[in-house]
């Protein structure tokens, strides 16, 4: 029972860290769900404070906030469709893809500064090929691409905060 308990909140997880980077997907909901699994019937979590359970609670509310607020406060900035906010998407799951390639750079602060980098770079230059394949001039697909990138970077820092959070509790709270 243990087992597939661990198995369910790794599953869990692993589908609430590809949500970090898929707009519409319940990625923190989905931690705090597996976080709650490990609290009250692993072993593990025994060992969580409820303080931490309450800072995941305020992790997960501040991305719903935030996954609501600053695309109406990015669109003062530039109005983006569907492409950019698909185009942002294929170019973290690119970084995502490449990251082992990436990680093999030396020395570890090198490939963490270029795994950050290209997680802004990757989903600006393909939010801006969207937006340009929708029949904008460069200048605005630029533009709009800027402001689905902004859009992806806040929202997702928030939601992979949860996530690994959520993580470090199960794994480094023992």
């Amino acid at each position: 029972m243990e087992f597939a308990l661990w198995g369910l909140f790794w599953i869990l997880i692993g589908i609430a860290f590809l949500g970090c980077f898929i707009s519409k997907f319940p990625g923190p909901i989905l931690a705090l769900v597996a976080i709650l699994i490990g609290k009250f019937f692993l072993p593990a979590g025994e060992l969580i404070q409820w303080w931490n359970i309450v800072i995941i609670v305020a992790l997960v509310a501040l991305s719903v906030v935030l996954n609501r607020m600053i695309p109406k406060w990015s669109e003062s900035i530039a109005k983006f469709g569907k492409g950019g906010s698909w185009g942002t998407v294929v170019g973290s799951v690119l970084t995502i893809l490449l990251s082992p390639a990436i990680t093999d750079i030396h020395p570890a602060g090198l490939a963490i500064s270029f795994l950050l980098i290209s997680f802004v770079v990757l989903p600006f230059i393909f939010a801006t090929i969207f937006e340009f394949a929708k029949q904008k001039n460069l200048i605005e697909a630029a533009r709009s691409g800027g402001g689905a990138t902004l859009v992806f970077v806040c929202t997702s820092c928030v939601k992979l905060l949860a996530v690994v959070y959520a993580v470090y509790l199960m794994i480094f709270n023992n």
